[in-house]
């Protein structure tokens, strides 16, 4: 490959990086602080500048295989994406071809976005062929980004105060995000005046995902990096995270976390005695600072009948949505896209979400998809992204926890730069 277009997709790869977990905090600034929105007619303009630069990463691979009349081979993670993804445009097109009226081409389109733009991320992050150096690169910039976020979230939520927000376009209420309005500056915790950290993210359970995102940083970082100062930040880090995930109060994000630190432990030969300390001295942490915050306030906190027995009703009509139509109802008609249209179907689990749009089929599809990538990291040692990994596909039975694009691309970026095609199974990131 020439060393340009390698150059060029490294950097653009670092803007995102370095940008993504700001998106919300960002968009929401332009759009709506210096009106943008009103300036264009539409948020979308702003929004979309990552989709942009990841179409320019794909045409970077597609110029690359024109000039080198080389076309990229394909492993069984490559093959298992690409089938997930062809399988929900030939779904889309069956539907329209047996006029079945939903989904339309926009919401097809919007669904598509949230269920394939981080694996499209993957698949196209792991073909540049970077070198250890710039791949080590990536990760800093990953980690500094990270720390960066979770300081200013930490800031804003306590001293700051969300409140304030208002003054750069946040819209001035507690509540949980609509379509087409400017994000809450809170989103209240149910029955209380407690304010949910949501830091630079679009809300508290998309910071509670990005924080486990941000685990599997620090935790790589620490094993990596032969650096003084960049070792002492990783660990300063650790509390610091810790106190944002205390406070989003995401009941998923605190089982993200349990399984995070407890598959690191016990699945990594290649973790240190001390670093071993370290995690579990964490996990001490989160819950021993939980349970004396929650003490006095257990059920309203920790247990909140109203929002489990909320997620238990969505569950159930997600469960009949699903079997009431095992061959799916198309892209974008369950989950997060749906909002933007007549008849919202949030079940409160991807897997459902995602069984419901495209079926049985699609939904084992990218159940294969998932295990491929963990496999490949388990077999690569790389057991702090894998425990990331698992993490997040946990914290999904509860939450629609792959549609958050800032942090799902930040993570499915570096995963994929880890499993670089090509690259043996025992050899590790930036070896």
């Amino acid at each position: 490959m020439t060393s340009y277009i390698r150059h060029v997709a490294k950097w653009i790869l670092i803007v995102l990086l370095a940008l993504l977990p700001f998106h919300a905090l960002t968009v929401t600034a332009l759009n709506y602080g210096l009106g943008l929105a009103d300036l264009f007619g539409t948020t979308m303009i702003v929004v979309l500048w990552k989709e942009t630069l990841l179409g320019f990463l794909t045409l970077l691979l597609i110029h690359r295989c024109t000039s080198e009349r080389n076309m990229p081979r394909f492993d069984v993670m490559d093959k298992a994406i690409l089938a997930y993804i062809l399988f929900g445009i030939v779904h889309f097109m069956l539907l329209q071809f047996v006029g079945a009226g939903e989904p339309s081409p926009l919401q097809a389109m919007l669904g598509a976005r949230y269920d394939y733009l981080f694996l499209w991320a993957f698949f196209i992050a792991r073909r540049f062929g970077f070198s250890p150096r710039e791949e080590r690169l990536l990760l800093f910039t990953a980690f500094v980004s990270g720390l960066s976020s979770i300081v200013i979230g930490l800031v804003l939520h306590f001293g700051i105060t969300p409140e304030r927000l208002i003054a750069i376009g946040f819209r001035n209420d507690w509540s949980t995000w609509y379509p087409g309005q400017s994000l809450a500056f809170c989103q209240r915790l149910e029955h209380q005046e407690l304010c949910r950290m949501s830091g630079t993210f679009a809300g508290p359970n998309q910071l509670g995902a990005y924080i486990m995102v941000f685990a599997g940083i620090i935790t790589m970082t620490l094993k990596t990096t032969v650096h003084r100062i960049l070792k002492i930040s990783a660990y300063v880090a650790i509390p610091l995270a810790i106190i944002a995930l205390i406070f989003t109060y995401s009941r998923s994000a605190y089982i993200g976390a349990f399984v995070f630190i407890a598959v690191l432990i016990f699945t990594s030969p290649l973790l240190s005695a001390r670093m071993k300390k370290y995690i579990t001295f964490g996990g001490i942490m989160i819950a021993v600072l939980g349970i004396l915050f929650g003490l006095t306030q257990f059920q309203e906190i920790v247990l909140r009948a109203d929002s489990t027995s909320g997620h238990l009703a969505a569950w159930y009509d997600g469960l009949r949505a699903f079997f009431a139509n095992p061959l799916g109802i198309g892209l974008g008609t369950a989950g997060p896209a749906s909002y933007r249209f007549a008849s919202p179907l949030i079940p409160e689990n991807w897997y459902l979400q995602v069984g419901i749009e495209t079926g049985v089929a699609g939904l084992l599809l990218f159940l294969y998809a998932l295990f491929t990538l963990g496999r490949a990291l388990y077999r690569r040692g790389n057991f702090e992204l894998f425990s990331t990994l698992t993490a997040l596909a946990v914290m999904a039975l509860f939450l629609h926890t792959f549609e958050d694009v800032p942090a799902m691309m930040t993570f499915f970026i570096l995963i994929g730069v880890m499993t670089e095609y090509g690259r043996g199974k025992g050899e590790t990131w930036g070896t």
